[in-house]
């Protein structure tokens, strides 16, 4: 897992084995993918194994945790981790994007250019700890949180970095099964020691979770520097360090405007609200979250190949990989959306029902998430990181003062709405950038779009069912004929379209 640079050759894509029957079956199955997707979906298989396996143990934990914490803890808790989202962001300055830009490059310098950068994100984010621990106190009073929680949340931030650092560069260097390995470790032993401490725990049971994750996130944190230590030169270099701060410190905009779009509607309903609306709104996103980690497991497959098919200008091959994968992620999102309300009924308290039906609101934000990072890759490709930012702040301020505006008249579910607007103008604002900004010859929406109207028109039945029908057995059995139809639909594209 440490030496990135070096790429064993793989094994030949059509290694069949040498019986008639698996040969056959293999052979059918790679037709079905599909011989240009075969490479991207051997890597998306990889991380959305890994995604799978992470929310099965979190799907796992909920009855426990739903059952020990209250509404309010586990409001308290998002606090925490939103805070830790900020202060990664502080801490690492977004370095790891420049140094992961500068991997993709192919240079034989990367050794000395990851030195230089580990050495001087080191030293400023210890510095900037030490700062945020003089000053905790107001900081904490002026977000409005408590202080024990914002030092805390700080504490994983740092400790954070390293990884932040180390796991895109396994993205990278397409070494997927590792990325995937690390995901399911770090999601799993922190949600079992955490379930552990709150078990003992008497009184601030949230505080096991709190604890879990520090010394989990600790340990994979030391790892992570052990690993990037072998690989790299401590030699120390200027332009090194200026090529990652020029790529990386443009792309802060985008950055802190990113955890806006995602996180900052917690605190503004923590302090609109309450915290038992904020525990409310931030269980119904850890469970749309699922559609968020598979949205990330086949981004982080899409783009090493894109950046090889779009410097050796295959834009043909582009546009009819980016078809075969919309149609997938308009699957999935469809499946989870049907059945996503049951399968949390099942294992979450009764007390958190209220948050149900903001689950597929938030699953189709995390949609057009997919289609904005399509767009956002030109960008990334040209350097032209300036440019992003300048998108996403814009969805960034929008998200702001619609919450502002719409939580106090229609309570914290407005957040979710607010959510897939600000998420649906980025993609607009990105493909608008890429197409007419930087003249790059993008991806068609006539390739991408179509089925999205599908998806909306499927979603608005189902929640419209939903809302009429309270009876499960009644409605269980118009999904399952929504899912049969919603499989032939699905199975004939994929067929037409090899």
């Amino acid at each position: 897992m440490g030496d990135l640079p070096a790429k064993k050759p793989g094994k030949p894509v059509y290694a069949f084995r040498n019986t008639i029957m698996s040969g056959s079956i293999k052979n059918r199955i790679n037709a079905f993918i599909g011989e240009e997707n075969l490479e991207f979906f051997r890597h998306t298989r990889n991380y959305l194994s890994g995604t799978v396996v992470s929310n099965i143990l979190v799907v796992a934990s909920l009855p426990i945790l739903t059952h020990f914490l209250d509404p309010d803890e586990y409001g308290i808790l998002s606090i925490f981790f939103t805070v830790s989202s900020v202060f990664v962001i502080a801490f690492g300055l977004n370095i790891n994007a420049g140094i992961t830009r500068y991997y993709l490059e192919k240079k034989d310098d990367f050794a000395g250019m990851l030195g230089t950068n580990l050495l001087f994100i080191g030293g400023f984010s210890l510095l900037l700890l030490a700062a945020v621990h003089l000053f905790r106190a107001p900081l904490a009073h002026l977000v409005g949180v408590d202080e024990t929680v914002f030092w805390y949340g700080s504490l994983l931030a740092i400790l954070s970095v390293a990884i932040e650092i180390y796991m895109p560069l396994l993205n990278a260097a397409q070494k997927s099964r590792a990325y995937a390995a690390l995901t399911v470790l770090k999601t799993g032993a922190a949600l079992g020691l955490s379930i552990g401490l709150i078990l003992y725990l008497r009184e601030d049971r949230y505080l096991g979770r709190v604890f879990g994750e520090l010394i989990v996130v600790g340990l994979l944190s030391l790892y992570a520097v052990f690993a990037m230590g072998t690989m790299s030169s401590w030699r120390f270099s200027r332009a090194h360090l200026f090529y990652a701060l020029a790529f990386s410190l443009p792309l802060l905009p985008h950055t802190i405007s990113r955890f806006v779009l995602g996180w900052f509607d917690r605190i503004l309903i923590f302090n609109i609200v309450d915290e038992n609306a904020t525990g409310l709104y931030s269980f119904a996103y850890d469970v749309g979250m699922a559609m968020n980690l598979i949205v990330l497991a086949t981004v982080r497959a899409w783009r090493p190949i894109f950046f090889e098919e779009y410097r050796q200008q295959n834009l043909d091959r582009i546009n009819r990989m980016a078809r075969h994968y919309a149609l997938d992620i308009y699957f999935i999102a469809f499946v989870i959306i049907l059945f996503a309300q049951e399968a949390v009924t099942l294992v979450a308290d009764e007390k958190f029902a209220p948050a149900f039906p903001l689950i597929p609101v938030i699953i189709l934000g995390y949609v057009f998430v997919f289609l904005y990072t399509l767009y956002f890759q030109y960008a990334a490709f040209d350097r032209r990181t300036g440019l992003i930012s300048v998108n996403t702040v814009i969805a960034g301020a929008a998200n702001v003062g619609l919450n502002w505006w719409l939580i106090p008249i229609f309570g914290y579910a407005a957040a979710a709405w607010t959510s897939l607007f600000s998420f649906a103008l980025l993609y607009v604002l990105h493909y608008l950038n890429a197409r007419f900004v930087l003249k790059a010859a993008v991806i068609p929406p006539g390739a991408v779009l179509p089925r999205m109207g599908l998806l909306l028109a499927a979603t608005a039945a189902v929640m419209a069912g939903g809302a009429v029908i309270t009876v499960w057995w009644i409605l269980l059995p118009l999904k399952a004929l929504l899912l049969v139809l919603g499989i032939r639909y699905y199975y004939g594209c994929r067929r037409r379209a090899v």
